[in-house]
């Protein structure tokens, strides 16, 4: 949702990346409640951390337990 939400307010000014610490599908709510929003979700899954890169600018994560989880080089 966030990585959407970003894309959609940041536009070209960004390149946003998301994952998930233990990556699965988009959640069918998630999906209903961006489209509610007018942002869909086509094309988003939850990817692994590996699939990043090792460079970032900024991570933001949703808890220090996410953050634990993240495998540094």
């Amino acid at each position: 949702m966030a990585e959407a939400l970003l894309r959609q307010m940041g536009g070209d000014r960004f390149y946003v990346a998301s994952d998930g610490a233990t990556p699965t599908r988009v959640h069918s709510l998630a999906e209903q409640v961006m489209a509610e929003r007018g942002v869909s979700l086509r094309g988003h899954r939850a990817k692994q951390i590996s699939e990043m890169g090792t460079r970032w600018d900024y991570v933001i994560t949703l808890c220090d337990a996410a953050y634990e989880r993240i495998e540094r080089p």
